[in-house]
């Protein structure tokens, strides 16, 4: 059977709250039991890692993708990751990558990063690049504001309505597979192009 890839954004720190790591372990657990492939951005710390080392320890594929310019400073071997990992140049490179490897995107907690990351595959798919699901694991609702700012911005002209579910909230780990089986991308979406293979 062919193994598709998700990939996973999420954050390099553990989070205040126990339940972070916890939910990670689980969506390592779920994915490889689901027969989903990994694709992340490398690193052994945090909620990157422990979803890694999940997928890995239930024989998961795992895809790591990281900078040349952290592999190069990381002495101790933190940025590598698990399973094939694979050396780009660039952020852009790194995202095409991902991008170009996965069925799907899926958010789990993080910082700064991992909201460019979601913001970026979300217009992504606005502007027609892609039709993959982008979904966020709202855990103990960190996501809540995030989603009470999109549909703000829908309700003052600013994302099309037809655009309010570019991003799906889910909040367990079990939608997962369901909301990518079902998943629908809007059809009013600009067909705006380039070449992602890397």
């Amino acid at each position: 059977m062919t193994v598709q890839y998700i990939c996973v954004f999420c954050g390099s720190s553990d989070g205040t709250d126990p339940k972070y790591l916890q939910v990670a372990r689980e969506v390592g657990t779920y994915l490889a039991k689901h027969n989903y492939g990994l694709v992340y951005g490398g690193g052994r710390n945090g909620i990157m890692g422990t979803v890694a080392k999940s997928v890995s320890e239930n024989g998961g594929s795992v895809i790591s993708i990281i900078l040349k310019l952290c592999a190069v400073n990381d002495k101790d071997n933190e940025s590598k990751g698990y399973g094939e990992i694979i050396e780009v140049p660039d952020m852009h490179t790194r995202k095409a990558l991902m991008h170009s490897k996965s069925v799907a995107f899926l958010t789990l907690p993080g910082g700064y990063g991992t909201l460019e990351e979601l913001l970026e595959m979300t217009t992504w798919g606005q502007l027609g690049i892609h039709s993959k699901p982008v979904m966020v694991l709202n855990i103990l609702e960190l996501y809540t504001p995030l989603k009470t700012l999109i549909y703000s911005m829908v309700d003052n002209g600013f994302i099309k309505a037809t655009h309010k579910d570019l991003i799906k909230f889910i909040d367990e780990v079990d939608q997962i597979k369901g909301t990518i089986d079902d998943y629908e991308h809007p059809e009013d979406y600009l067909n705006f192009k380039w070449d992602l293979k890397q």
